[in-house]
């Protein structure tokens, strides 16, 4: 029996059992020639985390690549060996393990670095790859993330800040009383402004011990409250390198108080 034939169930037919991998959807929109892909080199230990297998890379997952190799692997915030900076996206599936061998081995694949995407079709994406890869596409939900403010929203209540807001500058335009912001979980690249517009008190809560802030690396809150310290007081508010913690960067002369 040759190999090939080997490796052939004749009572596996189509159709009739559960798919071993699923697959994303089509990623891109746009005309074919807006979009500039490259060739790179998957290095074997490459995953896909939430596919079947894990082995699968699925098309629209969001790439790095190692420094030290040049090899690409799939988009980490968190990593050091370089593929905590986004790349752009792997352009068709490739399946890493070789059933002759048993082992998983190095792949050759296109990677998309430039074109018009849809963003809720990506596996990997986050704000920190959303900001990384700005300035060479367009996403189709047309929310950009180049800086302070991409829009500005006032609030005349308490707020509780998402993920989506990143690059959001908010007021309190029209507030008859207190406003508390409250912050998302940590994650890398979000960006948030606040600035208060009325006599009122205002106040930007973080998950507990997660904000850094003047004299202070495990602060939770910083408040505008004191007399003659409410109008005009502004902070902007950033995520560390790590993604781990807040960082408040204070405007103007207005004294905050810190818990």
């Amino acid at each position: 029996m040759s190999q090939l034939s080997s490796l052939i169930d004749p009572f596996v037919m189509p159709g009739m059992f559960d798919p071993v991998e699923t697959t994303e959807s089509e990623f891109v929109w746009g005309t074919p020639e807006n979009q500039q892909r490259v060739g790179i080199i998957i290095a074997s230990t490459a995953t896909d985390a939430n596919n079947t297998p894990t082995t699968t890379l699925r098309r629209g997952l969001v790439m790095g690549q190692i420094s030290a190799t040049k090899k690409y692997k799939q988009y980490d915030p968190t990593a050091t060996d370089g593929s905590q900076v986004a790349r752009g996206f792997l352009m068709t599936s490739r399946n890493l393990y070789n059933s002759l061998s048993g082992t998983n081995g190095d792949r050759t694949a296109h990677l998309l670095i430039a074109g018009s995407v849809k963003v809720d079709q990506l596996i990997g994406f986050d704000e920190q790859a959303r900001r990384t890869l700005n300035d060479r596409f367009i996403y189709d939900d047309f929310r950009t993330a180049p800086g302070i403010p991409t829009s500005i929203e006032a609030k005349t209540a308490d707020y509780t800040v998402t993920a989506a807001d990143s690059g959001k500058q908010f007021t309190t335009t029209g507030a008859a009383g207190a406003v508390n912001f409250t912050l998302p979980a940590c994650a890398k690249g979000y960006r948030f402004r606040f600035v208060n517009i009325v006599n009122q008190n205002m106040t930007i809560t973080a998950p507990s011990g997660k904000l850094v802030t003047f004299n202070n690396a495990a602060a939770t809150s910083v408040a505008f409250s004191t007399s003659g310290n409410k109008i005009g007081a502004a902070v902007e508010i950033t995520t560390d390198e790590t993604g781990t913690k807040y960082i408040a960067l204070l405007f103007g002369a207005n004294t905050p108080t810190v818990a």
